[in-house]
């Protein structure tokens, strides 16, 4: 999540002599970053999915004993990866017209810029599940066989980063050896995320975010 300097291009930097905040700002390189913000915020706000991050969690389903093995429930009882992804906020021109189709409040329309960055995290079976099937429709990773749906665990885009391929994007390990995966993207959201409420054996008040 650590912000990045705009290497686009190279320039001679001259002296400040009380230039206007504008003009500076029209000759500076810029250091890139995206505000953290919740997923629910971007329900409906349309945007641009242009990085992402997966990283070890400590978050592992099922029902673990004292030798960290699984006794019960769905997973593989091992820490599951999350997704950090940063996207670009639409125009102010698609921000109204989502609000006048009835796509995005008003509300959270007003809580973006057009044109900013925002991050957030994803795991679990909804948006999470989406990004890894478009990064492997693309060529990024090749997955294990499996089914692509199911209850968490389940599914094959459930599998853990030590069973997949990597054939685009940067990949580099943690201290505990687990794979950290970034790769650029461009995926366009024209009508943000959605969510689905659900309950189970583990929760009354589930919620899942989705594209919308």
């Amino acid at each position: 999540m650590s912000a990045e300097l705009d290497k686009s291009d190279t320039q001679e930097v001259m002296p400040y002599q009380g230039e206007s905040w504008d003009s500076m700002v029209g000759t500076a390189h810029e250091v890139t970053g995206a505000d953290f913000s919740k997923g629910n915020a971007l329900l409906g706000v349309p945007f641009m999915l242009v990085h992402m991050t997966l990283r070890p969690g400590d978050y592992r389903h099922g029902v673990i004993d004292k030798k960290g093995e699984l006794i019960d429930g769905t997973g593989c009882g091992k820490k599951h990866p999350y997704a950090y992804l940063r996207c670009v906020i639409a125009p102010e021109r698609d921000l109204k017209r989502a609000v006048q189709r009835g796509r995005l409040t008003e509300e959270n329309a007003e809580l973006f810029e057009p044109g900013e960055q925002i991050g957030w995290l994803e795991a679990g079976t909804g948006v999470y599940r989406q990004v890894l099937a478009y990064l492997e429709s693309q060529g990024y990773v090749v997955l294990p066989e499996g089914p692509p749906d199911g209850h968490f665990g389940e599914s094959r885009f459930d599998s853990l980063p030590e069973s997949w391929e990597f054939l685009k994007g940067e990949t580099r390990f943690g201290p505990d050896g687990e794979p950290v995966y970034s790769a650029e993207l461009r995926l366009h959201a024209p009508r943000g995320l959605r969510e689905s409420t659900y309950e189970n054996d583990y929760t009354k008040e589930g919620i899942t975010r989705y594209f919308a």
